[in-house]
C-alpha cells in the first residue's frame, strides 16, 4: 500500500529519492510527498493525485539535500488531501508512515488534552505528535531521540512501518517496523580526499533503491534503526525495543532492476502478460528441482495433509489459484483440501486441523500473514511467494518461491500463473501414477513454449473484442471444474483495471439466480474444456435464448465439436421455416486455444482473460498499471 523512502547520502538526493517513489507507485496511492531538513527547520512538499504533480511542483521551487523522506500515500484516514498526506510534521519531528494506528483515536485525544494540534484526519500525524509529547520531556540527545521513539512505539497498537526525522538532528534518521515491510540498504564510497563515505537507504520495497546498493537487510518486527552521517565517518545502529544494540546482519544485494522497466511495452502489465512464458518455464525448473531437494519434509507434510485436510489460504488472485489447486489435489493426488480467503479464515472462528499452504504475490499481504499467525505454533505451514525475502517466507516452516520476478502492473498476471506452476508441481510430486506425472509436466512445457506464439498471432482478434466490450455496463464469466476460478478470475481483472461492474460463477449455478440478469445488454464469457463440454454447450444456449452475448474460450478441439453439434441442431431444422439456431450464432464469438491437455488450457484461458481485460482497458482510457483505488500490496487488514 503505502510506499516509505528515506535516503541518506553525501549529495544531492531529490532526484533518487524521485526515483525510488517512482518505483513504489505500483503499491497504489492517490498522493505523494517529500520532507527535507534545512537550517534546523523541516521543509515538506506535497500533492495529491499521480506523482507528476509532486514532480511539477518541485520544478517550480526545487528541494536540495543529501538526506530527504518521501511517501506515496494510499488513503485509509481520511481522504486524499495535501493536509493528509505524508510527512506528517510536529515541530521538530517529521514523518512517514505505512500500515494502521489500531489506537490513534484514543492518542489524538490524549495529545488534544495536551495542547497537540491536529491539521490532518490520519493517524500518521499521532505518530508525530506522540514523538514529540516525549521528546519535549527531555534534553533532546541521541539517546533521548532514541528513548522518544522507543515510548512511542510502546504504545502504539497495530502493523506499522515508519521512518522519522528530527530538525535538531539533521544528520540522523531513524525507522521502526512492526507487521510492515521496511528495508535497508548500504552503499560504500569514497569522497575524493580518500574517506569512507556511506550512502544509507530505506524503503517499503528494496526494489526502489536496488540499483545503488552493494548490501542490504529487511527490518524484523520492533527494531529500530538508527542512521547518523559524521564529518568524517558515517555509521548506523539497530537497536531492540529495549534499546540494546542488535547485530546487523547485511547481505549482498541480489536484486536486478533489469524488469523494473516498461521496456518497449506500453504498460508492465502488457510486458508482465508477455514475460509469463519464461515465467512459467522458469518457475517449473526451480520448484521441481526445490521438490527433489525438500522430499523428505513435503512428503511429511502432505502425509499429514493426506491423513487430515490440506488448507490453502490467500486473497484476491492468489485465492483464485488455491481454488485451481483445491481441484487437482482432490482429483489427482486425492488429498482433501479447502481453500480459503484469509480475510474470512481470521474471524470464522475454524475447527483447524490438517496443514497449511499460505499464497502471497508480496509475501506481505497483512491479512494472510495474520492468518498464519494464527496457526503457526500448532501446525506445519507452507508459504508460496514471488519474494523471497518476505515476512511470510521468513515465517513459514517450507517456503516455495515463484519465479516471475518483480511484478509492477497492479492487476496480477505472471505470478498468478507461476502460482498454479508452483501448486500444480506440488500436486505431481503427490501422484503414485507416472503417466499422469508426465502428462502434467508435459503439458505445462507446451503451455510455456506456445504461449508466445500465441499473443503474437491472436492480439488483433482480442483487441477486436475487446473494443466490442468496452460498451457494456457489466459482464458475466462462467465455468466449470478448474476453469471456474478462471472465470472469478477474469471478472476480477475486468473490476480491476476496467472499473466494469463483472461476476464470475460456476457454470452449473446459472440457473439458480444469475440467469434473471442474462439480456442483450449482458456479455457472459464462458471458459469451455473438453470434459464438461456438452454441460457448458447448454449453458451458452441458455444464455443466447435469452439474447444475450456469448464469448466463448474453448481449444481447438472443442471448438471443431461445438461446430458439429450446431451444425446438426441446425441441419434438423426445416429451411422453410426461421432458424433460431442460425440466428444464435450471430451471437457468439469464439477465442480459440490451442488444445495442450486439462492442465495446459489453463494457462491459455489465463492469459485470455488478461488481455482481454488490459484491451478493454485500454479503450476505456483507465490507467491499467495504476487503477484506482487499487493497491499491489495490500499491507493493512
Amino acid at each position: 500500500m503505502c510506499g516509505i523512502v528515506g535516503f541518506v547520502t553525501h549529495k544531492s538526493v531529490m532526484k533518487k529519492l524521485m526515483m525510488g517513489l517512482q518505483t513504489l507507485e505500483y503499491r497504489g496511492y492517490d498522493s505523494a510527498g517529500v520532507a527535507i531538513m534545512q537550517n534546523n527547520q523541516i521543509i515538506t512538499r506535497k500533492a495529491v493525485g499521480k506523482l507528476v504533480n509532486l514532480a511539477n511542483s518541485l520544478q517550480l521551487a526545487p528541494l536540495d539535500s543529501n538526506i530527504a523522506i518521501g511517501h506515496t500515500r494510499w488513503a485509509t484516514h481520511g481522504g486524499a488531501t495535501e493536509n493528509n498526506a505524508h510527512p506528517h510534521v510536529s515541530s521538530s519531528v517529521v514523518v512517514v508512515h505505512n500500515g494502521i494506528i489500531e489506537n490513534f483515536a484514543c492518542l489524538r485525544d490524549e495529545l488534544e488534552e495536551q495542547g497537540f494540534k491536529f491539521k490532518s484526519q490520519t493517524d500518521t500525524e499521532v505518530i508525530s505528535h506522540l514523538i514529540q509529547f516525549y521528546y519535549d520531556q527531555s534534553q533532546k540527545t541521541c539517546s533521548d531521540r532514541l528513548k522518544s521513539l522507543q515510548q512511542s512505539f510502546n504504545r502504539l497498537k497495530g502493523a506499522f512501518a515508519v521512518v522519522v526525522c528530527f530538525s535538531d538532528a539533521p544528520t540522523e534518521m531513524f525507522a521502526f517496523a512492526r507487521g510492515s515491510p521496511l528495508s535497508f540498504g548500504v552503499r560504500n564510497t569514497q569522497s575524493q580526499d580518500q574517506k569512507v563515505q556511506n550512502e544509507y537507504y530505506i524503503a517499503s520495497d528494496p526494489l526502489a533503491f536496488s540499483q545503488w546498493v552493494e548490501q542490504m537487510c529487511h527490518l524484523s518486527d520492533n527494531q529500530i534503526l538508527h542512521i547518523c552521517q559524521g564529518p568524517d565517518t558515517d555509521s548506523y545502529d539497530l537497536y531492540d525495543m529495549s534499546l540494546s544494540k542488535i547485530q546487523v546482519k547485511l547481505e549482498q544485494n541480489s536484486l536486478s532492476d533489469q524488469f523494473v522497466n516498461k521496456g518497449s511495452f506500453a504498460h508492465f502489465m502488457l510486458k508482465e502478460i508477455n514475460e509469463q512464458p519464461r515465467a512459467i518455464l522458469d518457475t517449473l525448473a526451480h520448484v521441481m528441482s526445490l521438490i527433489d531437494q525438500r522430499k523428505e519434509s513435503l512428503d511429511q507434510y502432505f502425509n499429514k495433509a493426506r491423513e487430515t485436510q490440506l488448507n490453502l489460504i490467500a486473497c484476491g488472485t492468489s485465492y483464485h489459484a488455491c481454488l485451481v489447486a483445491k481441484y487437482f489435489f482432490e482429483k489427482y493426488a486425492r488429498i482433501s483440501t479447502t481453500a480459503e480467503l484469509a480475510s474470512e479464515f481470521l474471524y470464522r472462528s475454524p475447527v483447524l486441523k490438517g496443514n497449511y499452504c499460505f499464497v502471497s504475490q508480496s509475501g506481505e499481504t497483512r491479512d494472510t500473514i495474520a492468518a498464519h499467525d494464527m496457526v503457526s505454533n500448532q501446525y506445519q505451514t507452507m508459504a508460496i511467494v514471488n519474494v523471497p525475502t518476505s515476512q511470510l517466507a521468513r515465517k513459514a516452516n517450507i517456503v516455495l518461491t515463484t519465479q516471475a520476478g518483480p511484478e509492477i502492473g497492479v492487476a496480477s498476471t505472471k505470478a498468478f500463473t507461476s502460482q498454479l506452476v508452483v501448486y500444480l508441481a506440488l500436486c505431481m510430486s503427490q501422484i503414485s501414477d507416472v503417466q499422469t506425472k508426465n502428462s502434467f509436466k508435459q503439458q505445462l512445457t507446451i503451455a510455456a513454449t506456445t504461449l508466445g506464439e500465441y499473443l503474437q498471432f491472436h492480439t488483433t482478434e482480442i483487441q477486436q473484442l475487446a473494443q466490442h466490450l468496452s460498451k457494456y455496463k457489466s459482464m458475466t464469466y462462467l465455468g466449470r471444474g478448474a476453469s471456474f476460478p478462471i472465470a472469478l478470475e477474469g471478472a476480477l481483472k475486468l473490476k480491476e483495471i476496467c472499473y466494469i461492474h463483472a461476476e464470475g460463477y460456476a457454470a452449473g449455478e446459472l440457473k439458480h439466480g444469475p440467469i434473471a440478469l442474462i439480456d442483450e445488454q449482458m456479455p457472459v464469457v464462458v471458459f469451455v474444456s473438453e470434459e464438461n463440454l456438452e454441460k457448458i454447450m447448454s449453458n451458452v444456449q441458455e444464455v443466447l435464448a435469452r439474447n444475450g452475448k456469448c464469448i466463448v474460450v474453448l481449444n481447438q478441439a472443442c471448438r471443431e465439436l461445438f461446430d458439429e453439434s450446431y451444425s446438426s441442431k441446425a441441419s434438423r431444422i426445416n429451411s422453410q421455416m426461421e432458424s433460431p439456431i442460425l440466428d444464435q450464432l450471430q451471437k457468439l464469438s469464439f477465442l480459440v486455444t490451442p488444445k495442450v491437455g486439462e492442465v495446459g488450457d489453463l494457462f491459455f484461458q489465463s492469459v485470455v482473460l488478461q488481455m482481454l481485460a488490459y484491451y478493454t482497458a485500454l479503450e476505456l482510457g483507465v490507467d491499467v498499471d495504476q487503477p484506482r483505488n487499487l493497491a499491489k500490496c495490500v499491507t493493512v487488514e
